[in-house]
């Protein structure tokens, strides 16, 4: 009877989780339009699920797995509303990396099922409203590495019978983080390390051979999708050592150069550091009940921080400063407590931190906002060794959970948008009825107005046409499919491939340029928009009135 009520509230606990997930999507998945980040990698998805060949027909300079994984959204059921539900989709990725990455350390905390949904609940939290609710490479990195970690702790503790299979399958997940953006080519390396943890020859010939039969199964099914050579080639084009150390290494250094930070994260900072270096010399640097008193405060002045961003803001915003500044911290506090216990929930911690890392590597989003977690449950440490008693860190982590998803929810009065702010209550329009691929999506007048326009344009010039700069969704709105075979072309996504992209765009009949696209094509460097521009500069315009896109002619044809 006992075994059989432990199951039932589990179970119980397990719906009130989904039902937090379900609830993010009702608040937040239904509602904006976004021209740039937010169909990028849905319309590459697209344009594959129509039969275009990746590094062939698309145009694409990352790794392929989040192109072909993100083609679900173009079957059945998903298919009937793949906007939507690439948004529902994504909150269902965090949703599950928060609770695996929470139930990574239920025993190390002692949690029962209640303690466990709250740190769960608190990750999924933090993870979600980071970014806007869309298919992306970063997240399906993080997904892919976090399941990854998971598996392989996993198959140190399991059965002798299962241990080569969900070793095997921790090997497959790594190789697909790796496989999504390149910075997470360090996931396999992780979880190689924590599978052969502790080290001895039996357990690293088991892990190396299940990673090598995981990358040959990935070769076979990828040889299936792609030219694997065209992948290779793609893959080396646009990264650099540079890059790795400006995202990687002087992104942290110069969040502290901001007095914002170090008063906002210092005073937190200053109680992990005190606990950890406490824990390494053997003896208490400061009495615990001071100590105790200070987390609670550190944290206030770090919740308050937050709120004080959005209250005083004026469009979507991210406090991101205030995750990396504090991920320095935790990430030190983490490898201390690896290299003095030699335990592997603080190796797991640490290599968690590192995925968090890869996933700050970033041309435009540097940093680790987009998976908080690690830092959460490292000060989730620190509070249940410093707050004792199981009803007093119940209440505490029920206001912290609860404030936190008030202070976000207060953040998210503004939609994510790069070409001015976009006010949640502004979002009026529902355009499901008019444009089929939009079913369930909410949007400004003006927005609106811009899907209206591109339809009648489309009716005019017929469907030999490209968007430019941006609007990466159009032909998944339309369900058309790219003739110049990439959706947002700027200059660090055409790379090495002008002249393909070139070649291609003369066998086009029209081009629309948007005249609000933020960045401007004009714009040096990787962001602005080169193919743009040669169709401004030597393409003829077409005397048609128009609100929001010029229409330009191809002179050859």
């Amino acid at each position: 009877m006992k075994a059989s009520a432990l199951a039932l509230e589990k179970m119980g606990l397990s719906f009130v989780y989904g039902a937090l997930i379900i609830l993010y999507c009702a608040i937040y998945a239904p509602y904006g339009l976004e021209n740039n980040d937010g169909g990028f990698l849905l319309g590459l998805s697209h344009q594959f699920s129509e039969g275009a060949g990746i590094y062939d027909d698309i145009i694409y300079i990352r790794p392929p797995a989040s192109i072909i994984f993100h083609s679900i959204n173009f079957t059945s059921p998903l298919g009937v509303a793949p906007v939507l539900s690439s948004r529902i989709v994504y909150f269902v990725q965090i949703g599950i990396y928060s609770a695996a990455t929470a139930t990574l350390f239920a025993n190390y905390l002692k949690l029962n099922s209640i303690g466990l949904l709250l740190l769960a609940s608190a990750c999924f939290i933090f993870n979600a409203h980071n970014f806007p609710p869309m298919a992306w490479h970063t997240v399906d990195g993080i997904f892919f590495s976090v399941l990854a970690i998971f598996f392989s702790v996993k198959a140190q503790a399991g059965a002798t019978s299962t241990k080569f299979i969900k070793l095997l399958l921790a090997s497959l997940l790594g190789l697909l983080a790796a496989l999504s953006k390149q910075p997470f080519y360090i996931t396999p390396i992780l979880v190689g390390v924590i599978a052969s943890y502790p080290l001895s020859l039996r357990k690293l010939g088991i892990t190396v051979i299940a990673t090598f039969l995981g990358g040959v199964l990935l070769w076979i099914s990828l040889t299936s999708f792609l030219d694997i050579n065209g992948m290779l080639n793609a893959i080396v084009s646009q990264t650099s050592a540079r890059d790795l150390v400006s995202a990687g290494v002087l992104n942290y250094a110069q969040d502290w150069y901001s007095l914002r930070s170090i008063i906002t994260v210092g005073p937190l900072a200053s109680v992990l550091l005190i606990w950890a270096f406490g824990r390494a010399s053997g003896r208490a640097l400061v009495a615990p009940a001071y100590l105790r008193f200070a987390l609670i405060l550190s944290v206030t002045i770090y919740m308050i921080s937050f709120l004080q961003v959005f209250v005083f803001t004026d469009r979507w915003v991210s406090p991101r400063s205030l995750f990396d500044t504090l991920f320095t911290i935790t990430a030190l506090v983490s490898t201390i407590e690896a290299i003095r216990t030699r335990k592997i929930t603080w190796l797991v911690l640490t290599a968690l931190h590192g995925v968090s890392w890869a996933a700050s590597i970033s041309w435009g989003y540097t940093t680790v906002a987009l998976f908080s977690a690690p830092s959460i449950i490292t000060i989730t440490i620190v509070g249940m060794e410093l707050i004792k008693g199981s009803r007093t860190q119940l209440a505490a982590s029920t206001i912290a959970s609860v404030a936190a998803a008030s202070t976000f929810f207060f953040g998210s009065q503004f939609l994510y948008s790069l070409e001015g702010p976009v006010r949640r209550s502004d979002v009026t329009v529902s355009i499901g009825p008019e444009f089929p691929a939009l079913r369930g999506i909410w949007v400004s007048a003006t927005k609106a107005d811009e899907l209206r326009e591109l339809k009648i344009l489309r009716s005019k010039f017929g469907e030999n046409l490209v968007v430019l700069p941006n609007w990466p969704l159009y032909n998944t709105i339309f369900d058309g499919r790219n003739p110049i075979g990439m959706d947002w072309p700027l200059n660090t996504e055409v790379g090495p491939f002008d002249r393909v992209v070139q070649s291609r765009l003369g066998q086009v009949d029209v081009a629309l340029v948007f005249r609000n696209a933020n960045p401007s094509p004009a714009s040096e460097g990787r962001f602005g928009s080169q193919i743009t521009q040669s169709v401004i500069e030597s393409w003829s315009t077409e005397d048609f009135e128009t609100k929001y896109f010029d229409v330009y002619l191809n002179p050859s044809h």
